[in-house]
């Protein structure tokens, strides 16, 4: 999920995230309809990039829990819960620059190759999806790109990756990152 400054709305002098329950939120309002597709997962791992998770911090972190744990980036897959979470993260959060996702896709990939690896022998056999919920911009998309149609290994892997676009009215159609994909 993306927690970086292209969340901003200058013309609206607003952000695309909420805390208030009430106000529309499109990030929380896919992350809930993603979330009742899984209903039969009790715990899921939901991650955010792009942002300050620490307000010390010198730059963004490319990739953290929103449930602010590192030693267990599941939550309960329950819409209140996951409300709640979402709302305090983005509470701790302060949005940031640049938008990197290679650390993301290197991480999905790994998950990939230990799965492949657990059917290969006959220990699990697992098909992982991922969501990334995105403001449209990313800053390393050729790296990216080039690691996606470079690397053939990534069409041997047990993966799914859906890249979905919450851009707000401010942003071009033709300087949407996403786009290209």
């Amino acid at each position: 999920m993306d927690f970086s400054l292209a969340n901003l709305t200058f013309s609206e002098d607003q952000c695309l995230h909420s805390t208030k329950a009430y106000k529309k939120c499109d990030y929380r309002d896919v992350l809930r309809e993603i979330c009742k597709s899984y209903q039969s997962s009790l715990n899921i791992p939901i991650f955010g990039y792009s942002a300050k998770i620490q307000s010390q911090a010198s730059g963004p972190s490319q990739i953290f829990p929103i449930s602010r744990d590192l030693k267990n980036p599941f939550i309960y897959n329950n819409p209140m819960n996951l409300t709640e979470v979402y709302t305090e993260c983005v509470k701790s959060l302060e949005l940031a620059t640049p938008i990197n996702l290679l650390q993301i896709f290197k991480m999905i990939k790994e998950i990939g190759m230990l799965a492949k690896e657990a059917i290969v022998h006959n220990k699990l056999e697992n098909f992982f999806v991922f969501y990334i919920l995105s403001s449209g911009l990313i800053d390393d998309l050729q790296d990216v790109l080039n690691t996606l149609f470079d690397d053939p290994t990534w069409s041997l892997i047990p993966i799914q990756i859906h890249v979905i676009n919450l851009s707000g009215p401010n942003l071009n159609t033709e300087d949407l990152d996403t786009l290209r994909f």
